[in-house]
């Protein structure tokens, strides 16, 4: 299991003995084990944040303010980071019964420049155990979020984060709405919405990976519904299949967090739209 230590190795930027291009003339070299790992070559523009000054700020602030969450974290290749903060203050959740969605915050980090630093404001799905986003009615209500690039300026996004989280929360009604909409939507022929949405948005599941999704959507049905199946589950169901699902070796998919996170809007954009 990946912890909050395993992102705060040491890391620096030097110079690229090497003759080459200037963009090139430094590297980004991380002390892991005891063993110098070169994670990435850059040019002197280049403005190193290094982790520490991310993750345990924003878990500092968090008990500070008092608030219970729990994390999860991820990291590719010691140079992609990524962490979940899931907001457990039930005073917050959304949805009833047994299923209950969470506010959770996102944050993607990188080394490499491969994955661009974000702050993303999202929910969490317990019955499931999956992120999921849920688009308001204009791009810039999708999930409050702060982007930036690798200058110092990353340092002060922790603080602004959570100046917008009073926003995030005013939020709730309105997404509880969007919430009650798609679960008030029932599909009996869920196996042919489940075809449109999946053609619509261009995914290729395996025939295997098909029956499972549909799996999913009937199972839960039967588990939460009496046996109806609504676009709230289809949604859930296939959202599920980008986040989790393995192929016939039972391998998972090699696409960044940050591309699943993309592939979900886009079903969940359809799935609202029509």
């Amino acid at each position: 299991m990946t912890t909050l230590n395993d992102f705060l190795f040491p890391v620096q930027i030097i110079e690229n003995p090497e003759n080459t291009n200037t963009e090139h003339a430094y590297k980004v070299v991380a002390q892991i084990d005891g063993k110098e790992k070169v994670l990435n070559y850059c040019s002197d523009r280049y403005e190193l944040v290094d982790n520490s000054e991310i993750f345990p700020k924003i878990e500092a602030e968090l008990n500070e303010r008092n608030m219970k969450f729990s994390v999860a974290y991820h990291a590719i290749n010691d140079a992609r980071f990524y962490a979940k903060y899931i907001l457990e203050d039930s005073n917050l959740a959304i949805g009833s019964g047994s299923d209950i969605v969470k506010p959770m915050i996102s944050v993607n980090h990188s080394y490499n420049g491969l994955t661009k630093y974000a702050i993303m404001f999202g929910y969490f799905r317990l019955v499931c155990s999956n992120g999921l986003v849920i688009p308001l009615e204009g791009q810039e209500e999708t999930n409050l979020s702060i982007v930036g690039k690798h200058t110092k300026e990353i340092k002060n996004s922790v603080s602004k984060m959570f100046a917008k989280m009073n926003d995030f929360f005013a939020l709730q009604n309105k997404i509880q709405r969007k919430f009650n909409v798609l679960t008030d939507r029932s599909v009996p022929n869920y196996a042919d919405r489940i075809e449109e949405v999946i053609n619509a948005t261009k995914l290729k599941p395996s025939k295997s990976q098909l029956a499972e999704i549909n799996a999913v959507a009937i199972d839960e049905a039967n588990t939460l519904n009496g046996g109806v199946v609504n676009d709230w589950l289809i949604y859930n169901a296939i959202n599920a299949y980008i986040y989790k699902a393995t192929d016939a070796k039972g391998n998972k998919s090699k696409a960044a967090p940050e591309a699943k996170a993309k592939t979900d809007k886009k079903v969940l954009s359809y799935i609202m739209a029509n």
